[in-house]
């Protein structure tokens, strides 16, 4: 995650994030840094703020197409593992960044070898 914010300034990420939370009131802007073996990219989601963790590590693995012995680990900030039963909400409030968004990193595991 630092090197997005390394590479994008602050101003900008505030104002990135000030314009997504005007323009979609009750949604959480989240930025969302894939970690695999083949490599790492970032992508950004706007998120209902009722959706448990459970439920948007749901949507991340039906679009990254997931095999069933894949499986990933969740980090926010890249140092906190967070319960799967917290809301998008309560991570927003507890875990944004100064920049107005949340950063969650997924990494991809091999369960099964």
């Amino acid at each position: 995650m630092e090197e997005f914010q390394q590479r994008i300034p602050f101003h900008a990420r505030l104002k990135e994030s000030t314009e997504i939370r005007l323009l979609h009131i009750n949604q959480i802007p989240v930025i969302v840094h894939i970690e695999n073996k083949k490599g790492e990219y970032k992508q950004k989601y706007i998120v209902n703020p009722d959706y448990t963790l459970s439920t948007f590590m749901s949507i991340i693995r039906k679009r990254e197409s997931l095999r069933p012995h894949e499986s990933f680990f969740v980090l926010i900030s890249d140092k906190i593992m967070p319960t799967i039963s917290t809301t998008m909400l309560e991570l927003y409030r507890q875990y944004s960044e100064m920049d107005g968004l949340l950063y969650i990193t997924f990494m991809k595991e091999s369960t099964f070898g």
